[in-house]
């Protein structure tokens, strides 16, 4: 059986076209440094069609967390072909995907699948790789999610 991997982002930037594909700003443009030419073995898709926006007055950006759990739940139920392995970036897709917010990075579980819900998948936590986290300040780290993201694509 061929692999399917799923790399599940949470929406568009505010800076980026919605009709582009993930790959294509700028957590696309990290996902390539770190996988290279294996990217082009995963379907890469945002849970939200267009960026939430920033919060007024607030920091951080306010994501309709209800909205991205629907879009996970039908993503993960009609997906075609069915995912071997989803890759979730940062937490709030995490939230979606019915994990814990605050898992470690590169934490494994597994996620039901498909209409019948029978099969399982793993899905690997991944530090969301827009670059505002703390986590890319550190060239160890970025060795680490590299390592990580081609071990998932492989």
């Amino acid at each position: 059986m061929r692999r399917h991997v799923l790399i599940i982002g949470e929406a568009p930037g505010m800076r980026t076209d919605p009709l582009l594909p993930l790959a294509c700003g700028r957590s696309g443009k990290r996902l390539r440094e770190l996988a290279g030419s294996l990217l082009d073995r995963a379907e890469l898709v945002n849970l939200l069609n267009e960026c939430p926006g920033n919060s007024a007055g607030l920091k951080g950006c306010k994501f309709p967390l209800h909205k991205a759990i629907r879009a996970a739940v039908q993503l993960l139920a009609f997906r075609k072909p069915e995912p071997t392995a989803i890759v979730a970036l940062g937490w709030r897709v995490w939230q979606a995907l019915g994990l814990v917010a605050d898992c470690p990075y590169f934490t494994q579980r597994t996620v039901q699948v498909g209409m019948s819900g029978r099969r399982r998948v793993f899905v690997k936590a991944f530090p969301h790789p827009s670059g505002i986290s703390h986590f890319w300040n550190e060239k160890e780290n970025c060795e680490v999610a590299a390592w990580h993201l081609r071990e998932s694509l492989s």
